[in-house]
C-alpha cells in the first residue's frame, strides 16, 4: 500500500485514532496481566486508566461508524451491513479458534443459568463478549442516528442504565450475581457518547484547547479517579471526551504504519487470553510472574506474533489471514 494519500482520502482517514486504538489495546493487555498489582499505591492510579480502555474503544468505534455513515449518506444500510458483517466474521473466526479453550474454561464449569446469560447477553469466552457488544450496539446506534433528538434521548437512557449498574458496584442495592460489565447494554452509553462527539462537532470545539491542557486535565481526572471511587462512572465517561480530540490532532500520510497499528490492536486483544493462560501454566518463576516482567514479556510476544501474521497475509496463498483482524 502506498504511503501517500490524496487530500480526499486524508479527510476520511484519522491516523491518531488508530494509534489510540493500539494504546488502548496495550492498556487492556496490561490490565489482564495485572500490571502493578503488587504495589497498591501505584495500582490505584493505573487501574482507572486500565478500566477506561474498553469504554474508550467503544466510543472510538462509534465515532468512526458515524463518520462512515456521513460519507455515504445515500447508502447507510450498506454501511451498516458491511460493518456488522466484518465484526461478525472477526468474532466467528476467533471464537472457532478459541473454542477448545472455551469448552475447557467455561462450558465445563458453567451453570445452565450462566450459560444462557452468556450466550444471549455476554459471551462464553472471556473478552469475546466485546465483539457481540460491538455488533448489537452498532445496530442500536444506527437507529438512534435517525435524528439528533432520538440520539440525545437514547443517550440519556443509556447513561441511566450505565450509571445504575456502575453505582451498584459501590452500593450493592441490586442483588446481581452476574456482572453486567460484560454485556452490551452496559456499554451502549459509550457508543452513544462516541456518536454525540461525531454528530455535534465536539472535536472542533475541543481542538481550540491546547494539547498540553488536555493532557493536564486527563492527569487531574486520573488523580481524582484513583482517590474518589464515587466519581468512577463520571471519570470513566470523561476519557473519550478528552482522548478522542487529543489523538484526532495527529495527522500523517504514513497510512501503512497506522493501519498496521490498527491490525495489531485487534491481534493484541484477541490473542492475549490464550497467551495469559499458557504463560501462567508454564512459567512458575516468581521473578517472571511479577506483573512488570509478565506484562512486558506477554506484550512482546503478542507484538511479534501479530507482526508475523500481518507479514504472512501479504502472501497470495495466505491472504485469508486478513480475516483475523
Amino acid at each position: 500500500m502506498s504511503a501517500n494519500i490524496t487530500a480526499t482520502q486524508q479527510k476520511q482517514y484519522i491516523a491518531g485514532l488508530d494509534l489510540l486504538k493500539f494504546i488502548l489495546a496495550v492498556l487492556i493487555v496490561a490490565a489482564h496481566a495485572q500490571l502493578f498489582t503488587e504495589c497498591p499505591i501505584i495500582y490505584k492510579y493505573f487501574e482507572p486508566v486500565f478500566s477506561s480502555a474498553i469504554p474508550t474503544f467503544f466510543a472510538v468505534s462509534a465515532y468512526l461508524f458515524v463518520k462512515r455513515l456521513e460519507r455515504q449518506p445515500d447508502d447507510k444500510r450498506t454501511t451498516l451491513r458491511t460493518t456488522v458483517k466484518r465484526i461478525f466474521i472477526l468474532f466467528a473466526v476467533w471464537y472457532v479458534i478459541m473454542l477448545p479453550l472455551a469448552i475447557e474454561r467455561f462450558f465445563s464449569v458453567a451453570t445452565i443459568k450462566e450459560t444462557i446469560y452468556a450466550i444471549f447477553l455476554s459471551c462464553t469466552f472471556n473478552g469475546y463478549w466485546f465483539f457481540k457488544a460491538l455488533i448489537i450496539n452498532t445496530v442500536i446506534l444506527y437507529f438512534l442516528l435517525k435524528s439528533k433528538k432520538r440520539l440525545v434521548i437514547g443517550s440519556m437512557v443509556a447513561f441511566c442504565v450505565y450509571a445504575m449498574f456502575s453505582f451498584n458496584y459501590i452500593y450493592h442495592y441490586l442483588p446481581i450475581d452476574i456482572s453486567p460489565y460484560y454485556s452490551f447494554y452496559y456499554h451502549t452509553f459509550y457508543f452513544s457518547l462516541g456518536a454525540l462527539i461525531a454528530r455535534f462537532d465536539y472535536i472542533k470545539s475541543a481542538q481550540r484547547m491546547p494539547s498540553i491542557v488536555l493532557v493536564i486535565i486527563i492527569a487531574l481526572i486520573v488523580a481524582v479517579h484513583g482517590n474518589v471511587a464515587l466519581l468512577n462512572p463520571l471519570c470513566r465517561a470523561s476519557y473519550p471526551l478528552l482522548l478522542i480530540p487529543l489523538f484526532y490532532r495527529l495527522k500523517s500520510d504514513k497510512v501503512a504504519l497506522y493501519k498496521n497499528l490498527r491490525a495489531m490492536s485487534i491481534y493484541l486483544y484477541v490473542m492475549q487470553f490464550q497467551l495469559l493462560y499458557k504463560y501462567d501454566e508454564f512459567i512458575r518463576s516468581d521473578a517472571l510472574q511479577h506483573s512488570i516482567p509478565r506484562t512486558i514479556i506477554i506484550l512482546a510476544i503478542l507484538i511479534i506474533l501479530s507482526q508475523i501474521l500481518i507479514y504472512l497475509e501479504k502472501k497470495p496463498r495466505l491472504s485469508f489471514l486478513k480475516y483475523l483482524h
